[in-house]
Formats: structure tokens, sequence, C-alpha cells
């Protein structure tokens, strides 16, 4: 069985009578709004957080039918287990990404009318626009679904991060820099013509504008709770700690990699880890590391 919604997810949702009390709705008709009065204000920062596409994924019925049967009667997945998929038929995981399809196509509709207002307000011309995710969901690859906590597959990593620059520079390029959240606040202030503040790890990503990366790879290392995680463009691994005793190394395949995953800790993987503790140790933030290889 799927997880069930929480009650207040539940009663966040019961007012609903048009499209328009869904939260992306709600969200970025608010946040147009916002530049109409400040406009006049220069300079302004803007953040706007939605919280869809996140699952429940229960868009109005019209989004769904785009992508799945209009007679579906069956269960609705809307929220997924964070583990395998032998919770769910396969008649019901095609209609989970048929929900999610939809509640990621709602959601662009109305990120669409905001930037709509943005253009009209005449805002374009003299603002940097970034839009980016923090991460994605397995759908029945790797035979997962929702968010498993172990993984870094690339439909969980890989995510939607776009640029654009008020002249329109670099319109319509695409880089293969191997680009973090860590890089967006460097950007923003190298385009203000602030200096970053040296604990900021990340890059300006303004001078790329679709330059390939060569030899510019990079890994980036994070930590969660009991686990360590490593993701370069080829290879992605996850480091298991219990008490500071028994760990083991998982190596993800990369992106276009269609073989699966492999408990083993090969020799190399070790020494990379003693690499990334040591690294640990040296930096004043240890649980957030960016280095540059």
């Amino acid at each position: 069985m799927p997880r069930r919604s929480p009650d207040h997810a539940l009663a966040n949702t019961s007012y609903r009578k048009t499209e328009e009390d869904w939260f992306a709705p709600r969200v970025f008709t608010s946040a147009g709004e916002y530049p109409e009065h400040i406009r006049e204000a220069q300079p302004f920062f803007l953040l706007v957080d939605s919280f869809d596409p996140h699952e429940p994924w229960d868009p109005p019925k019209k989004y769904v039918d785009l992508y799945g049967d209009p007679d579906y009667s069956g269960r609705e997945p809307t929220v997924p287990n964070y583990s395998d998929a032998s919770w769910i038929t396969e008649e019901e995981l095609k209609r989970m990404r048929a929900l999610y399809a939809g509640e990621v196509t709602m959601t662009d509709a109305w990120l669409g009318r905001f930037l709509d207002r943005i253009e009209a307000l005449g805002l374009m011309e003299n603002t940097l626009l970034i839009l980016l995710s923090d991460h994605g969901a397995c759908l029945g690859e790797h035979n997962h679904t929702g968010k498993p906590y172990w993984a870094l597959y690339p439909e969980l990593t890989d995510t939607v991060f776009m640029m654009r620059h008020p002249q329109g520079k670099g319109t319509g390029k695409r880089s293969n820099y191997y680009a973090s959240t860590h890089d967006v606040a460097p950007t923003i202030l190298s385009m203000l013509g602030i200096e970053k503040p040296q604990q900021m790890e990340g890059v300006d990503l303004s001078h790329l504008r679709g330059r390939r990366a060569g030899s510019e790879a990079r890994a980036l290392h994070s930590g969660l709770q009991q686990l360590r995680l490593g993701a370069g463009r080829q290879v992605r691994n996850v480091l298991y700690q219990h008490r500071g005793r028994g760990e083991a190394l998982r190596r993800e395949p990369g992106p276009g990699d269609a073989q699966e995953p492999s408990w083993q800790a090969p020799r190399d993987g070790q020494a990379h880890v003693r690499r990334l503790r040591a690294q640990g140790r040296r930096r004043a933030s240890p649980q957030l590391l960016a280095q540059v290889r």
C-alpha cells in the first residue's frame, strides 16, 4: 500500500473549488502581484518557492487526462512509497506517472503565467531569472518509487537548472558543466558585481553560456544523518556509517548507464572515502563539501 497523505495535507486541500485554489496557482498568483508593488524600488530580490510538483500528486483532472486514461477507476497512487516498486501494480504505476506528469504540467502552466506577468511589467530587461529544482522522483526506474534516501540515481539528482540573462546572452545555449545549487548564490553575487564570501564554495556560472565544461569536471560531496554522499558525472557513491564502524560503498550508475548499482566496496572506492574524510577535516563545514577536481 502507498504511504497515505498526512491529515494536515488533506485539511489544507479541503477548500479547493477551482484550479486557482491548488498550491502552485496560489503561489505564482501571489508572486505575480509582488513585483507590481516594488518594481520602482530597485533593486529587488524575489525568491518564489513552490512546493509543487511535490507529492501528493493530485492535480485537477484535466491535467491527468492529458497523460492517463480518463475512465481510470482504480486506486490513485498520489503518494509513493520511498522503496522498491513491489507495492504497486503495473496499471497503478502507469497511473502514478500520469498523476506526476499532470502535477508538473499544472505547475508549469502557472509558472508561465507568472513569467508573463514579469514580462508585462517590463522587468525581464533588467532581471536575472534562475529556475531550479531540488530533486526528482523515481517512477518505477531502477524498480523504485519516490525518493529512496540512499540513492543517487540521475532521475533524483539531475534536476532543472536554467538561467536567463537580462540581455538574453546565451539564449538557447546549454552547458554540460556539472553544476550544483552551491553555485546559485555565487552566480547572483557575480552578476551584481559583488565578491562572494570566502565560505561560499560554489562557482560563478554566468561565464559558461553554453561553453562545454571540458576538463572542468568536479565532484560534489554531502552528508545526511549516517550517510556520506559523493557524486561525479560518472560515479556516484554512498557511504554508510553506523556508530563510526562498518562502512560500505555503493557505486551508482551514471547518466546513460543501464547497469544497476553494486553493493561491493571496491578498493579504489575505499581510498575515495579516505580522501573525503581528509577533505572534511580540512574544511570548516564538513557536512556540505564541494571540491573542484
